[in-house]
């Protein structure tokens, strides 16, 4: 769980050079106590996700005071992210400061400083923030009756912690590292490590710096487009106890009698997840018609099939099975959870798709629920509307990537499946899940440039950008908001700052619909040219060739094309 003081002495002299090929992105760490071994932690953490942190160090701050006289220094970093760590115990120090009489104000007064500082960096900065929120320290001065006084400690603590809760629902670009979370997960040993307090002023527990350095990285991973999509389930054993085709439907174990509970209570979780926007996915080594049963007939299931977006139940080898559900939601491996009782099928699968997670459960069923709980495999930042309906999205596509099957080449599928497009500029109502688009996408992505609502609005303010969205429909339904481009007026010309599409699009001749309405708008204003940038990832190797194949030419870096030489793309998608 820990890094031994060889291994934070090793992570501190890593060259540089060993970051060469990940995404970079520059942190300000602002602390109000010893942040050292928390910048090490963060560092070799965001190694191993894939990302190179580049920080600059800011401790001995207070926090609620002293934020001010370094933000000069910050702004001129110009940091992707600032990191504000409080330690639990300052903020009692601070507690014991004021007066018995002002106590009850504490929280508030607490807020309001912070607030200030928040709007502050605000007026400087469009950068995200990540705070902690704060673990709790019983000082016993008043035992159980803390619960009924406001000017304990107790009581002040908490009251913070739902203040911020509060405040980041109304600043957009405020975020909460859950540090609370882990104190009841992992009990108070995560901070209670008096000796190294004491001596070197050092927050928390140096065996728990990982644990806290997650906390924040799980955050920063997220808004750079590495999240869990879909979560695909074994059935027997993990969604009820036994075997369906050994012991029948009217005695698997489920419901609210024993063991049973424990397999309710791993759907009602599941079927949250596809509330919340996670894809649910079947996967097991079944006959598929006694494998439904429970689903149909089964008066104590939870899940339904309607909750399922692919229900594939065969003898074929689970790692081929997880492939075909890869290809019909066109996700990468690396946005899958698999969750399955049988050691062995997880080895295999692992050793076929190494980048899927693939929790290791207890032996114990009755542990299952806890552990999953605890690894917070679904961090998000964002929810929207379409969230909720996400799964019933993903059924059509299965039904769509079915009837390809019938045809004989694609040009015959796409007129058939009657494809409809409608182009919007952004507004109030398509903001949000057009930043999630942004945050999300990662496959057509031509620069993984990342907008919060906030960055959103302001550009449909400014007069410089041009925007458009792209919602499509085909036979089957309406896939939603699946497309959007941002245009910047550079030189007499455009320039392509954003361009993202959904994976659930691909294949469907959108980017040829997209480049002939960008020619068109160019046109329409009377610019000369249009210019765009490719910036390569691990993910999005897809659009390397787009600019190429639209007939732009590499210029300087970037691509370009002459509006003179554009031809129309012939596509067979209807403007509504």
């Amino acid at each position: 769980m820990g890094f031994s003081l060889k291994q934070f002495i090793d992570i501190k002299n890593i060259d540089d050079n060993h970051y060469d090929n990940l995404i970079t992105k520059k942190i300000v760490l602002i602390c109000d106590s010893t942040s050292q071994l928390l910048a090490i932690g963060l560092k070799k953490c965001s190694l191993e996700k894939g990302l190179n942190l580049d920080i600059v160090e800011f401790p001995y701050i207070i926090i609620e005071q002293g934020i001010e006289n370094i933000l000069t220094d910050v702004f001129n970093y110009s940091p992707d992210y600032i990191i504000i760590n409080c330690s639990t115990q300052k903020i009692l120090n601070q507690y014991y400061n004021v007066e018995l009489s002002n106590r009850s104000n504490f929280s508030e007064n607490w807020l309001i400083s912070f607030q200030s500082i928040i709007s502050l960096i605000n007026n400087n900065y469009k950068g995200q923030i990540i705070i902690n929120n704060l673990m709790e320290i019983d000082d016993n001065v008043f035992g159980n009756f803390a619960n009924k006084i406001k000017q304990s400690f107790k009581y002040q603590i908490r009251d913070i912690n739902l203040r911020l809760m509060g405040l980041s629902q109304n600043i957009s670009n405020l975020h909460i590292a859950d540090h609370l979370s882990l104190q009841y997960q992992f009990g108070n040993k995560v901070i209670n490590q008096p000796k190294f307090h004491y001596s070197y002023d050092i927050a928390y527990n140096i065996d728990f710096i990982p644990t806290i350095s997650n906390s924040f990285l799980n955050i920063i991973t997220v808004m750079n487009g590495h999240f869990k999509k879909c979560l695909i389930l074994d059935l027997d054993n993990t969604l009820w106890g036994g075997i369906i085709g050994d012991v029948g439907i009217e005695n698997i174990e489920i419901g609210s009698l024993g063991i049973g509970k424990v397999y309710s209570d791993i759907q009602r979780w599941a079927l949250e997840l596809k509330q919340r926007g996670i894809i649910l996915a079947i996967c097991s080594k079944n006959e598929e018609e006694i494998a439904k049963k429970p689903f149909l007939n089964h008066p104590e299931m939870i899940l339904k099939l309607d909750d399922i977006s692919i229900f594939i139940a065969n003898r074929i080898n689970k790692a081929e099975n997880i492939q075909s559900i890869k290809e019909t939601l066109n996700i990468s491996y690396d946005s899958m959870v698999f969750i399955d009782d049988n050691e062995h099928e997880r080895n295999i699968v692992s050793e076929c798709h190494p980048d899927i997670t693939i929790p290791n459960l207890p032996s114990d069923p009755s542990n299952y629920l806890d552990h999953l709980r605890s690894l917070n495999l679904f961090e998000t930042v964002s929810t929207t509307e379409i969230d909720n309906s996400r799964h019933e999205q993903y059924q059509k596509e299965y039904q769509r990537v079915k009837e390809k099957l019938v045809f004989k080449n694609k040009t015959e599928y796409l007129k058939n499946l009657g494809l409809t497009a409608k182009i919007n500029e952004l507004n109030d109502f398509n903001i949000p899940r057009a930043s999630q688009l942004t945050l999300r996408s990662n496959q057509f992505n031509l620069r993984t440039i990342r907008y919060s609502i906030d960055d959103l609005k302001n550009i449909t303010r400014d007069s410089k950008y041009i925007n458009f969205t792209i919602e499509l429909s085909d036979k089957f339904g309406n896939y939603g908001l699946i497309c959007i481009v941002i245009l910047e007026k550079k030189n007499n010309g455009l320039f392509i700052d954003s361009w993202v599409l959904s994976c659930r699009a691909f294949d469907r001749q959108v980017e040829l619909l997209t480049m002939n309405y960008i020619v068109k708008i160019a046109k329409a204003n009377n610019f000369k040219n249009i210019r765009g940038q490719y910036i390569p990832t691990s993910k999005n190797k897809m659009v390397k060739n787009i600019f190429k194949n639209s007939g732009f030419t590499s210029k300087n870096e970037q691509w370009e094309l002459n509006l003179n030489d554009y031809k129309s793309k012939k596509c067979d998608i209807a403007l509504n």
